[in-house]
């Protein structure tokens, strides 16, 4: 799947995670009832990361945290150099355990960071001057560097803009968690739906960058 910025928190699914030479995948979770809406397709792409397999065991010294910056208004970065970012990572107890500054000319970035038995289960804070802070967190493990996420960077007035298109009330004391849904891949997967807790009230799907409230899952 990507908080008190829009995005304060970007929850990236597997985004972060090593996949390769996991063991087959558990069966999906069939949610009782289906919420109204639900796809009548399986989600999209290799999905055998996910589940409660593990990812491959962590080899080396350290890793690499790689990714890139973009901004919401250009997030294909068409429109010249992306925003200077300060990025810093840290572990699950809150320690720093490493910086970064992306690349001014293509939004590259990379972090590397002391490797622990688990692999990476912290999450990395990045801040640009003019933009909302934005956190993000991997719902996987991270043991290796052959994938990499992007960052898309909003001004608040980017984000109030976008609630207000979705229908979403900012109200003081609570934030907009924003994510997005990758295979093991790190290619987006479409038919997902989402929940918090037991709940699947309050979600908003894209079509590309624009909200849809009239989706009910991810699109392709």
């Amino acid at each position: 799947m990507q908080s008190t910025a829009f995005p304060t928190v970007a929850f990236l699914a597997a985004v972060l995670s090593g996949c390769s030479g996991a063991p087959a995948p558990s069966e999906a979770e069939i949610l009782t009832p289906e919420p109204a809406g639900a796809p009548s397709e399986s989600a999209d792409g290799r999905l055998i990361c996910l589940g409660g397999n593990e990812p491959p065991d962590v080899s080396g010294s350290t890793l690499t945290l790689p990714g890139w910056v973009r901004t919401f208004a250009d997030p294909t970065n068409s429109g010249g150099a992306p925003p200077a970012v300060r990025a810093e990572a840290f572990d699950p107890s809150g320690v720093s355990i490493g910086t970064a500054f992306s690349d001014t000319v293509n939004g590259r970035l990379l972090i590397s960071v002391p490797v622990r038995p688990a692999g990476f289960e912290g999450w990395v804070s990045v801040h640009a001057d003019g933009f909302l802070d934005v956190t993000i967190f991997s719902s996987l493990r991270y043991t290796n560097t052959a994938v990499a996420g992007w960052v898309w960077l909003t001004t608040a007035e980017e984000r109030d803009a976008v609630a207000a298109a979705a229908s979403v009330a900012l109200e003081p004391g609570t934030g907009i968690l924003i994510g997005a849904v990758h295979d093991c891949d790190v290619f987006g997967s479409g038919n997902v739906v989402i929940r918090h807790g037991t709940s699947t009230d309050g979600v908003v799907y894209f079509t590309g960058f624009d909200p849809d409230p009239a989706l009910t899952f991810t699109d392709a």
